[in-house]
Parts: structure tokens; C-alpha cells; sequence
């Protein structure tokens, strides 16, 4: 059965291409052939043969000229054998062969079995080569991943691990991989197993047990926050039986985030809900009840309040899930986006604001719903309120159409500059940058997270970095348009209403 491999040969006789064919047919998957240097050299670059079979005596070029381009001039053909054919067999021939990269001599007239016997251990030379190299750039990449790679035998030895799986059992960068301990003991000492029916009877695992959620974790203390490792577990036969590659991997942040929004989730709809539901109906008897006119406008008041905490209670849920702010067709006009922008700036009392958008903009409609945007936009608003050393921030919106179905919208403020790693990570639930500079956590740590998960969705983009020009931020959101042929006229859209401050255009 022929292996796996690719020969090249290189001689200038076609005679000799047949009797080659003849001997080495069934050892090797591909016999290429070239019958001048300069065609061997080319097809030796694009074939990059597991072997090149060389003749000594070639026109215009000898093998020996050709050996040493095929050594100098092409880095991926520095270690493929070459085996070189020649009628000479004088010592000096030989040592100027092995001095320009041969590996190996052949002496004609060819003998069939010599020949045979060369080839095959040249090929089998070259694939352990390739393994050790192979080898070499697993090692490599395994040190340079952040996550946790460890093989163990069938007994739950183990056999390598990486430089972050050294770090997450508690060894030490030089330390070897310790044979007088299990994987699993080693694990025990710094985590707790879980789930518990998962690690049942490890290492004899069935397959099903192996694709189940395994998890190692270290709880949380005074002073520090918990640890949760995810192990994946790849089984993989051998000769010497079977092997398992453990992947570590640190889902601490993953894990911290799901408990967090089911915190929040769950104070949203029971916490909060449930004594609100229940002053609504309180105040919904006593408006039955009472007659006296100054009294029933005081509950009115507290009503409508009411309702007012109702309708943000339900805005926030919705956001839980915030597929359900996009809809199926949402459509909101720059325009609208503008007096959105306006209604908030002044709900929140900022009062010194500037827009930069042509009037050419304003008709365009953008591929989001208006209860999007306006949380959007008021996330933004107050973002840049509470990093404002007096929260009174100068707001400057740009809108630009940065390419035919894309919007790009800027928001420029004059307070505090976030680092770019504190840029990146203000986008990630529950990162509060403001901690750092008031030492107080407002909020609740969702409000870009959930910008980033309504603009992804809808399929735009979004990034955060320092202004260059002074103090301040720049937040952007490329928003993707509504095509031409989907726009509404602008007689069948509803248009909000502001008078201040005056929008102007470019």
C-alpha cells in the first residue's frame, strides 16, 4: 500500500522516469518529474515533496548546484530529504554532496531493493521531522494560550500540562508534571468538583459522561472573588491505550454575569412588582371611595405616579429580552432621532448641547424602533452625566452617513477620559468605571451592555475612546439604514415635536 508521501525526481533522461515508476510506485502516493534544474527547482516550491531524487549528472546545471539552491533559495524545502544519484563514487564527490545539503547517495546502475530500501527510510525520516516539528509548534502554541491544556493517560496521570494549567493546579512555572498524584486528587486540593454526578467514577467515564458540563471552583472569599474553571474533555486512542486532553478554561466573568442578571431579573419581577401591584390596587379602592376634591387630586397625583413606576418597570423588563425592542420592521427617522435626543438631554438637565446633522439626513430612516433608540440615547446621556467631574457635561451629537446603508452617530462629552482598556470593558455587564473615580457604584451596571446587545442585534456596530482634542469621551454607534426601496413617505410618519434648543445643519 503507498504511503502518504510525494517524490519528487529530477533527471534529465525520461528513459530513467520510467524505471523509477517501475521500482518506487507502490511505496509512494506521488511521483512528480522534471527533466531540467530550472523545471525541478519550480515544481520542488509549489509540490514541497516529502522527498527530491536528485541526478548528479544533469545538463547546463549539475545536482550539486541545483542541491544548494534548493537549500538556500526556498525556506520550506531547507529539511526535505534529498537523495542524490550519481556514477561517482569517489570521497571528495561524496563531501562535496553532503556539503551542499544532501542527505543521502545512491550509486548507479541503480540497484532495485538499495533503491527501495533508501527511499523508504528517507520518507519515514522526513515523517518524524514533520511530527517532531509539529510537536515543537504545539508546545509552543500551548504556552502562549490563556487557557488551560492537560493530557492524561487512562490512570488519570498526567502526562503535560501548559503554563496556564500549572497556574490554575497551584504549580509552579519549572515545576514538572507531578507522578506521584492523579489529576483528579491535584484538582480536589484547590476546587470543589461540580456538578458532583458529573465527576462520578473519574477517570472510567463513559462518553455521555465526558460531553456533560464539567466545572472546577474555588468560592468566593473576603479576599478574593470566585473561581470558576470550565473543563472540556476531548478522549483521543492511542497504541498505548486511550488518552484524554482537558481544556481549562476561566469562565469566572461568564459566570459572574448569568448570577447577576438572574439577581436582577429576579428583583424586577418580584421584588419590585409585586408591592407595586399591590399599591395600584390599593389606590385604585380609595380613588372608588373618596369623594373630597383636594384629596381625590393628591391620590390622583400618587395614581399616575404609579402607573408612571409601572410603565418603567415594564420598559426594563423588556430589556431583559431585548430582541423584543427591535421588532420585526422598526423604523425610527434621523429626524425623530434628533428630537429623542433633545427630550432627553433636557430630562436630565444638560444644557449646553450641539448637533452637528445635514438637513439631507433627517428624512432617512434607521433600522431600530424608537423605544431603542430613546433608551439608547438617554444610557448615553446619563454615561456622560456621571462621568463629569461636575455633571453638567457639554454634549456634542454628529450624525454622518458614513456609507450607503450606514449611519454613524458620535456623542462628544467634556468630563473624565476612560483608558482604552476601561473603554473596551465599559461595554461588558457590570463594569462601573465611575467606582474608580467617585469610589460610589450608581446603577445597575447594565446599561451599555445593553446598548451593545440591542446595536449588535440590529446588526450595527459600537466602540468608546478618549478625545484627543481635550478631556471627554467619544461614544460611537453605527446604526444600519432602512434601503431606499423600504423608506416610508414622510407623510405617513408621525414626527416628535421639540422647539429648543434650534437643530441646525452643516
Amino acid at each position: 500500500m503507498p504511503l502518504n508521501s510525494t517524490v519528487l525526481i529530477i533527471d534529465d533522461e525520461p528513459v530513467n522516469h520510467e524505471i523509477y515508476t517501475s521500482i518506487l510506485a507502490d511505496l509512494c502516493q506521488t511521483l512528480e518529474f522534471a527533466q531540467t534544474g530550472s523545471e525541478g527547482l519550480e515544481k520542488a516550491a509549489n509540490l514541497e515533496p516529502d522527498l527530491i531524487i536528485l541526478d548528479v549528472m544533469m545538463p547546463q546545471k549539475d545536482g550539486f548546484e541545483i542541491c544548494q539552491e534548493l537549500r538556500t533559495q526556498n525556506s520550506k524545502l531547507v529539511s526535505v530529504p534529498i537523495l542524490l544519484i550519481t556514477a561517482l563514487n569517489d570521497k571528495p564527490s561524496r563531501l562535496k554532496g553532503f556539503s551542499v545539503g544532501a542527505d543521502d547517495f545512491i550509486s548507479k546502475p541503480l540497484d532495485r531493493l538499495e533503491l527501495r530500501t533508501r527511499v523508504r527510510g528517507l520518507l519515514r525520516l522526513n515523517r518524524y521531522r514533520n511530527l517532531l516539528n509539529e510537536q515543537e509548534r504545539f508546545a509552543w502554541i500551548a504556552e502562549q494560550t490563556q487557557d488551560g491544556l492537560i493530557v492524561l493517560d487512562e490512570q488519570d496521570n498526567i502526562l503535560f500540562l501548559n503554563g496556564k494549567a500549572r497556574g490554575f493546579l497551584g504549580l509552579n512555572p519549572d515545576e514538572l508534571s507531578p507522578s506521584d498524584i492523579s489529576f483528579r486528587e491535584l484538582a480536589e486540593r484547590h476546587y470543589q468538583l461540580h456538578p458532583a454526578e458529573a465527576w462520578e467514577q473519574w477517570p472510567q467515564q463513559s462518553d455521555l459522561k465526558t460531553q456533560q458540563s464539567h466545572y472546577l471552583l474555588q468560592p468566593e472569599t473576603e479576599q478574593s472573588e470566585a473561581v470558576w474553571l470550565e473543563v472540556e474533555i476531548f478522549l483521543q486512542k492511542n497504541a498505548q491505550g486511550q488518552e484524554r486532553l482537558l481544556h481549562l478554561k476561566n469562565v469566572s466573568r461568564e459566570m459572574a454575569r448569568s448570577r447577576n442578571q438572574f439577581f436582577f431579573q429576579t428583583s424586577v419581577s418580584h421584588k419590585l412588582r409585586t408591592p407595586l401591584n399591590s399599591l395600584l390596587g390599593s389606590l385604585q379602592i380609595l380613588d372608588f371611595y373618596i369623594e373630597k376634591e383636594k384629596a381625590k387630586d393628591l391620590l390622583k397625583t400618587c395614581l399616575t405616579q404609579a402607573y408612571d413606576l409601572a410603565e418603567y418597570i415594564d420598559k426594563i423588563t423588556q430589556f431583559i429580552n431585548s430582541k423584543s425592542l427591535v421588532g420585526e420592521q422598526p423604523q425610527t427617522r434621523v429626524e425623530d432621532l434628533l428630537e429623542l435626543f433633545l427630550e432627553n438631554a433636557h430630562s436630565q438637565a444638560v444644557e449646553e448641547i450641539q448637533i452637528d446633522c445635514s438637513d439631507d439626513l433627517k428624512p432617512l430612516n434607521i433600522r431600530i424602533s424608537p423605544l431603542a433608540l430613546e433608551y439608547i440615547l438617554l444610557e448615553l446621556i446619563v454615561n456622560a452625566q456621571k462621568f463629569h467631574p461636575n455633571k453638567t457635561p457639554k454634549l456634542e451629537l454628529k450624525i454622518e452617513q458614513s456609507s450607503e446603508n450606514v449611519l454613524s452617530i458620535s456623542l462628544l462629552d467634556d468630563g473624565l477620559s476612560l483608558s482604552a482598556e476601561e473603554a473596551q470593558l465599559a461595554w461588558q455587564p457590570y463594569f462601573q468605571a465611575d467606582k474608580h473615580f467617585s469610589g460610589q457604584v450608581e446603577g445597575l451596571g447594565l446599561g451599555l451592555t445593553m446598548v451593545a446587545s440591542v446595536i449588535l442585534q440590529i446588526g450595527g456596530t459600537h466602540f468608546m475612546h478618549a478625545r484627543r482634542d481635550k478631556p471627554g469621551m467619544i461614544v460611537g454607534l453605527n446604526l444600519p439604514l432602512v434601503s431606499s426601496m423600504h423608506q416610508e413617505s414622510p407623510q405617513a410618519e408621525l414626527s416628535l415635536s421639540s422647539t429648543n434648543p434650534q437643530i441646525s445643519g452643516d
